[in-house]
């Protein structure tokens, strides 16, 4: 998986990873955990201490008839103390996932 966030303060952060899914019975409710690596770009928000970051998190998905996903999730964004500068950053989100090919 790949992820993209951008903010109101011009911070950028783009990574991929994975995901692994979880079906909730047999009902169309998902739950996903997943981990990245990316770069990050502070602009005017919070200094992560570097431009190297980790990503990971958990989300709750709905997902329809035709694989599209809406999502309400939290994830976590760190550095894993590879830099000076760590505090770490927590960011609660809604995700439409929309499939590109079949």
């Amino acid at each position: 998986m790949w992820g993209l966030s951008i903010s109101t303060n011009n911070e950028f952060w783009v990574g991929f990873g994975h995901g692994i899914d979880f079906q909730i019975g047999q009902s169309p409710l998902n739950v996903q955990l997943h981990a990245m690596t990316g770069l990050y770009r502070s602009g005017d928000g919070v200094n992560l201490g570097g431009p190297i970051e980790f990503r990971s998190g958990i989300e709750v998905q709905y997902i329809t008839d035709k694989d599209w996903r809406l999502g309400l999730g939290w994830d976590h964004r760190s550095n894993l103390e590879i830099y000076d500068i760590n505090p770490g950053l927590e960011t609660a989100f809604i995700r439409l996932s929309v499939p590109i090919a079949n």
